[in-house]
């Protein structure tokens, strides 16, 4: 199979990964604007903290891979193969360590969400949560062994079990979330379907949006997968896309979730809810009484608001 060149992989990469990071910051200020100046929903605590962590290690996973092009290409192009295929280097362990806690967070925050749909049921996160805590070992143990390894680049054996069980713990934590996400919020559904209760028609696109992310994210990982288990350098083109495309897709689907949740409901449903009387269309349910998070998926499970479990559907579902 032909392979790009370390040092055309190295410059390809970097160039995909300013403009992600463009794109990134760009949906980032659109989300601020969201949350603080519009103040939709009331900031999720949770939520808002990660999104600025994730932008920051993505500004800081940019910076070293430019320092690391400066130093290759201009301060000693002579000798730029050689210290590109040096994981010894500081800044090769710094850009694998960064890459590492960016995923780490996103899959917590991954977690979180499906905690809340799940009512904080802690028997259907045990798996994810596993999977989690290994990828961060993982993670990290792989950085340090980068750090230590003198020689063959990444694809030295000593590395490669601990980042293909990297990527691999990561690429189960998205599924295993997605899919008890995904569950939940078509098993609220078909409740609602039989009691003969109507929804706003909202749930499905947002689903929609939600497996999509999910699909987005899993298939850069798979990718990745492939692509390093060939031993190719057009492993390091995706491995920097794949660090702002967790940045993108966290911040797009917020936008795309509030755009979604500003439309008008086309639903004139009446239901009667015990303490509440009753509630017709979106007028007659104080917003403040069941705070969204960041972005409203207002009613996902409309009229199931006797149940506390349905409530939390409408809590963080914001895939990354």
């Amino acid at each position: 199979m032909s392979d790009l060149s370390l040092q055309r992989a190295t410059l390809t990469a970097l160039v995909i990964e300013t403009f992600n990071v463009g794109a990134f910051t760009i949906l980032f200020g659109a989300c601020l604007h969201l949350i603080f100046i519009k103040k939709a929903s009331g900031a999720n605590h949770i939520l808002t903290p990660t999104l600025c962590l994730i932008w920051v290690l993505s500004i800081v996973h940019w910076i070293v891979d430019i320092v690391r092009a400066r130093i290759a290409f201009v301060d000693d192009p002579a000798h730029d193969l050689l210290y590109l295929s040096s994981p010894a280097q500081p800044l090769d362990g710094a850009k694998i360590g960064i890459y590492s806690t960016i995923t780490i967070v996103a899959d917590f925050f991954m977690i979180y969400r499906c905690w809340m749909v799940w009512n904080h049921n802690v028997y259907a996160l045990a798996l994810p949560v596993l999977c989690w805590v290994a990828t961060a070992v993982t993670g990290w143990v792989g950085t340090a062994e980068v750090v230590l390894t003198q020689k063959g680049g990444i694809f030295h054996a000593n590395l490669q079990p601990w980042i293909i069980s990297f990527f691999s713990l990561s690429l189960a934590t998205n599924v295993l979330c997605t899919l008890l996400v995904a569950y939940k919020v078509l098993l609220s559904q078909i409740r609602l379907r039989r009691s003969g209760t109507e929804s706003t028609g909202r749930v499905i696109p947002a689903l929609i949006i939600f497996l999509e992310s999910a699909a987005l994210y899993s298939l850069s990982l798979i990718a990745l997968l492939v692509t390093y288990q060939l031993g190719i350098n057009t492993s390091f083109i995706i491995l920097d896309l794949t660090s702002s495309v967790i940045g993108i897709t966290f911040s797009s689907i917020i936008l795309r979730l509030s755009m979604a949740d500003s439309k008008p409901s086309q639903s004139t449903t009446t239901a009667s809810l015990p303490g509440r009387g009753n509630v017709s269309g979106l007028g007659g349910i104080d917003p403040n009484s069941y705070p969204l998070g960041t972005v409203h998926i207002s009613r996902l499970v409309r009229d199931d608001w006797s149940n506390p479990k349905a409530r939390h559907l409408e809590s963080g579902v914001l895939p990354r």
